[in-house]
């Protein structure tokens, strides 16, 4: 019959086997550098206005890296941030330098789309089976809008606007 002393000193061994083993399993594997697993880079900064939202990624000029889209209601147009090849430009020294400035990393060029109404949703793809990526937005009252995309990266010239006249 096992005694409460002889259970108490069993289940301490037990817990002192534990952590024991938990710390050297803990120092093997903290040797090892996991950020080759995951692809961290530096920090790719643009920025953005409030209104600035719905952001999107594709790969719009075809160079094998995904780009940035969204839509910003306060400029009335559509952003289209073009990752560069190569490593980052390094930007110099801003001449304001308040505490909270930050400043682009210079790794986007920024395309703006203008549009003619208060887009509330935005979605890519093929939508003329072209190979190339479009856009379709919804704008405001009632307007689906596709631009697509020409073969020399340029929008705005070939669009379709859909009436939807349920949509309130």
């Amino acid at each position: 019959m096992v005694t409460q002393n002889q259970f108490f000193r069993k289940a301490c061994f037990g817990i002192a086997f534990c952590c024991i083993g938990f710390s050297l399993l803990n120092s093997i594997h903290a040797e090892e550098n996991l950020a080759q697993y995951y692809g961290f880079e530096p920090l790719e900064i643009f920025k953005l206005n409030r209104r600035s939202s719905n952001l999107l990624s594709a790969d719009f000029n075809q160079d094998g890296i995904n780009d940035l889209v969204l839509f910003d209601n306060s400029h009335s147009r559509i952003d289209l941030l073009l990752r560069k090849k190569g490593k980052p430009e390094t930007n110099p020294a801003s001449s304001d330098t308040s505490v909270n400035d930050i400043s682009d990393t210079g790794n986007f060029k920024h395309v703006k789309i203008p549009v003619s109404r208060k887009i509330s949703t935005i979605v890519t793809g093929d939508f003329n089976s072209d190979g190339l990526p479009d856009l379709a937005y919804f704008g405001l009252p009632d307007r689906l809008v596709i631009l697509f995309q020409e073969k020399n990266n340029t929008w705005n010239k070939k669009k379709k606007t859909i009436r939807l006249a349920d949509v309130a």
